[in-house]
């Protein structure tokens, strides 16, 4: 399965400045990607950009089709997104959040309801459905964030630390949740900060650094040692599962 997201030369410019230069990257349908490397590399950028909500250079097509072509309720159908932080403030319940992901499909309530219950039990979220967005913790918004997003049935499904709100449980849940969804057919492309994270959960690697594509692939091809000693400055440690510890200064 090969269609999917394909980023091509891709560049941003902020401010006068480059935060990305010709970054390209392939998100296949059947795989779960993670976006990685060091603060500042242009993570979240990369994927605004990719969503149109900042402008850039490049081309960004999903399953062979121009994204950037498409009207606004198709591209809705077609890429969902999970921020990083939460913005949910107004005083809502969780399933009209949730249910604004279905508005791009044009369906009455009681259908759109259905999608909603689905995409909270797939999140582990049904007992929030009808709490106020307000109250929740920054892991449960997350969890909803995320049920909005699948919601959406897009195949494309961006995510920016999808995991830094939530506990260990919740971590590992909506981990392993995202790996299945990959391989039920979606095209999953993830911030993770957490190497270990992705050793365990992802299929593919895209390392970005200094707002370039370092390295793309499978990830035994990508998360080798010697790029994690030039990337990040660690060593790998093996004691058991993988570790890592910081390298001295200077280290090659």
């Amino acid at each position: 399965m090969t269609d999917g997201l394909e980023v091509q030369g891709l560049g941003v410019v902020l401010r006068g400045r480059a935060v990305l230069e010709d970054v390209s990257l392939l998100a296949p349908r059947g795989a779960f990607t993670a976006l990685i490397g060091p603060n500042g590399a242009g993570k979240s950028t990369l994927l605004r950009a990719v969503l149109g909500l900042v402008p850039a250079g490049g081309s960004v097509r999903v399953d062979g089709v121009d994204a950037r072509v498409l009207p606004p309720e198709i591209r809705a159908r077609t890429m969902a997104w999970v921020p990083q932080r939460s913005a949910l403030r107004a005083s809502l319940p969780v399933h009209a959040v949730v249910a604004q992901g279905r508005h791009a499909h044009g369906e009455g309530p009681r259908t759109a309801r259905k999608h909603v219950d689905a995409a909270l039990a797939r999140v582990g979220a049904a007992r929030l459905v009808d709490r106020d967005v307000a109250t929740l913790s920054g892991g449960e918004a997350q969890c909803v964030l995320l049920a909005r997003a699948l919601a959406t049935e897009a195949p494309v499904l961006l995510l920016d630390e999808p995991t830094a709100a939530l506990d260990l449980a919740g971590s590992l849940r909506v981990l392993g949740l995202l790996r299945a969804l990959a391989e039920d057919g979606h095209a999953v492309l993830a911030v993770l900060h957490g190497i270990p994270d992705a050793l365990r959960h992802a299929h593919r690697a895209v390392v970005l650094a200094g707002g370039r594509t370092h390295a793309a692939g499978p990830m035994a091809e990508v998360l080798t040692p010697a790029r994690l000693a030039q990337t990040w400055g660690v060593r790998w440690v093996e004691a058991g599962a993988p570790a890592f510890d910081p390298l001295a200064p200077g280290t090659p």
